[in-house]
């Protein structure tokens, strides 16, 4: 009796030890689906979420006959293997690692984003931010702003209100404020000035990170700061210390907006840009 004991338990055993292998199995193999998953939604959501603005600008442009606006574009590099796969075509896409690419919208959402990228031969695709390194923005303010009228088009298709007579807009790509005066669909520029913006570790976020940002707040001095405007955990204020000659032309702040003392007393001022005010930045 004790003997057949014996070899039911190790039958018992045996069999145990298979199914527990079988199971780590098919938990591994359902990990694996769950990432794989959970990566091909946070390019469908990606994809859906950032096409919205640039479909919106070249609609603007076509109704209006004006330039097409764009936000700006971040050289960067794979930090691993990546495969993904054509935009256009659904054929597949492998990348090596440390291949350049030009990040065409920037998901903002540190690791967890997915960025909307194109290759070297023209394939839009999209990386996951972890296999990104973002080496370099590539504004084109040093090559001349968009007209008046391009400006006034873009704000006023867009159908942006905001709660005071004064909206900021401040264009990423070519590294200007602009600021509006009137109301949703009826927005006149009022005056533009260079800035520099957040530089590649330290972006200024966009309105694909949040909608609408506006004016919090203002300090006459923040961390050494003058002229500090708030919006949602950064601002605008003076350029602080040298290398203001980049102004206009290369982001280097750290996800601030930096602009030169007359206009930073400009915005400060309440009569130009009450608090409350809205602020979109593209």
């Amino acid at each position: 009796m004790r003997s057949g004991s014996r070899k039911g338990d190790r039958k018992r055993k045996e069999f145990g030890m298979k199914r527990g292998g079988l199971s780590r199995k098919i938990a591994g193999m359902m990990a694996v689906c769950a990432v794989a998953f959970g990566l091909f939604t946070g390019q469908a959501f990606a994809k859906s979420s950032d096409a919205k603005y640039q479909k919106i600008a070249q609609r603007i442009a076509d109704a209006t006959d004006t330039e097409v606006v764009k936000t700006i574009r971040w050289g960067a590099r794979t930090t691993a293997g990546v495969v993904t796969s054509s935009v256009e075509t659904k054929a597949e896409v492998r990348l090596p690692a440390g291949s350049n690419v030009t990040v065409v919208q920037r998901d903002y959402h540190a690791q967890n984003g997915v960025s909307q990228c194109m290759t070297a031969d023209g394939t839009t695709c999209y990386i996951a931010n972890k296999f990104l390194y973002f080496a370099q923005p590539l504004a084109t303010g040093a090559q001349g702003d968009y007209s008046e009228e391009t400006k006034e088009a873009y704000v006023n298709g867009q159908s942006i209100p905001s709660t005071t007579d004064t909206m900021i807009w401040i264009s990423l790509d070519k590294q200007q404020v602009n600021v509006f005066k009137g109301y949703k669909k009826n927005w006149e520029l009022v005056n533009t000035f260079p800035c520099s913006t957040g530089k590649a570790d330290a972006p200024t976020l966009d309105i694909t990170f949040k909608k609408k940002y506006v004016v919090q707040k203002k300090a006459l001095v923040v961390n050494g700061l003058m002229y500090y405007t708030f919006f949602y955990g950064s601002g605008i204020h003076k350029w602080p210390g040298g290398g203001i000659e980049a102004i206009g032309k290369v982001p280097l702040s750290h996800s601030c907006v930096r602009v030169q003392e007359k206009n930073a007393q400009w915005i400060f001022d309440n009569n130009n840009v009450p608090v409350g005010s809205r602020v979109w930045i593209w």
